[in-house]
């Protein structure tokens, strides 16, 4: 069943999704006739305005809710305009479509009308009124909005420290000896600190524990030097297949293939094109560099 979008002097347009108004797989002639002129007369409307019909959101709001349940929060909370907007880049994606039926005859009166009344088409009753702001202020004031509501940076750099922060605590749990170097000197572990390995290395050798908290301590000095690129003297070009080796005195480290040789190469003591940390993938027996370095964050909880 559809929802009634806006009337005009001569059609109901009406919502439905797509594959509810559809007879069938495939769009028949008719249909697809149907669906362009809808799908004109929504996407010739200003958002703002119909922003402004208070009936016209509600309806929306609810077509939303009923159909779409990753839309709860927008039918329930969101703006008038996010109501709207969201609507349009339905309908000019496909996933819902609006249909123009005849609009029911007013009792009393004859139908269609002798003198046809103005159209309300571009969801305008009084164009005089609109045609007093003009388009370019309309444009500066959908920016000034869209740059209110975009996730400040601030927030955006807080869940990437989470995100940093619970892969290296599950990379430390896993091997503290080999990563920790590494992520000490990328200052990770001043930055996020370190998980609890009281209960790391509880096996017994020749009948002594070998716990971490009876090891000796060590301490990183800063001022080692950094190169600006991996050091291949360093790091073995054949290794265990799927395992990491951490360069010695250096924040990077190497992942051997299933044929034992190099498959990546992390860096997170330096920076490479503004990425830091970043990834250099192999191929071939050739090391990605330049501009075909990547992004690094892999954790996926």
């Amino acid at each position: 069943m559809g929802t009634e979008l806006r009337v005009d002097s001569w059609y109901r347009y009406m919502l439905y999704k797509r594959e509810a108004y559809l007879r069938s797989v495939i769009a028949s002639e008719e249909e697809r006739k149907e669906i362009d002129v809808g799908q004109k007369f929504a996407l010739a409307a200003y958002p703002d305005i119909w922003a402004d019909d208070a009936e016209l959101v509600e309806r929306v709001r609810r077509f939303l809710g009923d159909n779409f349940y990753w839309h709860e929060r927008l039918a329930k909370a969101g703006s008038a305009l996010e109501v709207i907007e969201t609507l349009l880049h339905m309908v000019r994606g496909g996933s819902v479509v609006v249909i123009p039926e005849h609009a029911p005859p007013v009792a009393g009166l004859a139908w269609p009308p002798r003198k046809p009344q103005a159209s309300s088409f571009w969801g305008v009753d009084n164009y005089d009124a609109a045609l007093d702001v003009p388009v370019m202020d309309r444009y500066r004031a959908q920016l000034v909005r869209l740059e209110a509501e975009r996730t400040p940076w601030s927030e955006v750099s807080s869940m990437m420290d989470d995100i940093n922060g619970r892969f290296m605590h599950a990379a430390v749990l896993a091997d503290p000896i080999g990563t920790l170097p590494v992520f000490a000197k990328a200052g990770w572990v001043s930055k996020y600190g370190l998980p609890d390995l009281s209960g790391y290395g509880t096996e017994i050798v020749d009948g002594t524990s070998a716990l971490l908290t009876d090891a000796m301590p060590f301490e990183y000095f800063p001022s080692q030097p950094v190169g600006e690129a991996f050091d291949l003297a360093k790091t073995p070009n054949d290794g265990t297949p799927g395992t990491w080796y951490t360069n010695p005195g250096s924040g990077q480290m190497r992942l051997y293939g299933a044929d034992g040789k190099p498959a990546v190469d992390l860096d997170f003591d330096h920076s490479h094109n503004g990425l830091r940390p970043h990834a250099h993938n192999w191929g071939g027996g050739v090391r990605a560099g330049g501009n075909d370095v990547v992004p690094f964050s892999p954790w996926r909880p």
